[in-house]
């Protein structure tokens, strides 16, 4: 029987050992592994993962804030019943009225002032200035003047006369109040040429006021008046542009109030 077993080499009592070592060393580490010894360094990057966590074990503090989204809102619920109205409350009794308060005394009248002195009557003002007296009339003013030509020919307010070149000599001073000259009228014995109208005016301190154009026929009239100043100077006067015709000129306006 002896024979028939070889003894061990070397490798294989090395190989026996370390065979025994490496199972003895995984039961000593796992038997002494003493509690709370592992922790977030001994833990390899992920290796806690969904399928080492245990199904709705953790809770939202475990998370960090903002971590968790907010859930949908959910529908507004039904309103709730509303309630039956309460008996109405017993009314209270009246309060008692008040006494009426006492009528105070009358108070003393009080003394009446004294009449005041009365103030003097004033003089009589002084009288004002008579007025002026306006004419109570219309006055007419006419003439008639012969020989008319070119002009400028000057002649006086009324009365018969011959055109002059100048207009001092026939000219007449207005009264002492403002009166209006008014309705001029001009009739001539040869009508002007055609183009060329023949103009009549009443001057007032050498400017025209009044004025009777005759363009065509031998008649004009003139529906203007002006206020004359008093002590104006009052003259007629008749021109043309051109190929004056030789005429006789009656006339008449008005003066007064």
């Amino acid at each position: 029987m002896r024979g028939k077993f070889r003894k061990p080499t070397y490798a294989e009592i090395v190989a026996t050992l370390a065979l025994f070592i490496a199972l003895g060393g995984i039961s000593y580490a796992a038997i002494k592994i003493p509690n709370n010894s592992v922790g977030t360094k001994q833990l390899k990057k992920s290796a806690v993962n969904s399928a080492k966590v245990r199904d709705r074990s953790l809770l939202a503090k475990d998370f960090r804030k903002g971590q968790i989204p907010r859930g949908a809102t959910g529908a507004q619920g039904a309103p709730g019943m509303i309630g039956p109205t309460g008996a109405a409350g017993a009314t209270g009794a009246s309060g008692i009225p008040g006494a009426v308060g006492a009528t105070g005394p009358t108070g003393a009248a009080g003394v009446t002032g004294e009449n005041g002195d009365p103030g003097q009557p004033g003089g009589a003002g002084p009288t004002g200035p008579t007025g002026v007296t306006g004419p109570s009339t219309t006055a007419v003013s006419s003439g008639v003047v012969v020989n008319l030509g070119l002009g400028p020919d000057y002649f006086p307010i009324s009365g018969a006369s011959s055109p002059q070149g100048a207009p001092d000599t026939v000219a007449s001073l207005s009264p002492g109040v403002p009166v209006t000259a008014s309705n001029l009228d001009v009739k001539l014995t040869a009508a002007p040429f055609a183009g060329f109208p023949r103009i009549v005016s009443l001057l007032d301190d050498g400017i025209a006021v009044l004025s009777c154009v005759i363009a065509s026929g031998t008649t004009c009239h003139a529906d203007t008046s002006a206020l004359i100043d008093p002590g104006s100077e009052l003259v007629m006067v008749s021109s043309v542009l051109a190929f004056p015709s030789i005429t006789t000129a009656r006339f008449g306006f008005t003066l007064g109030p």
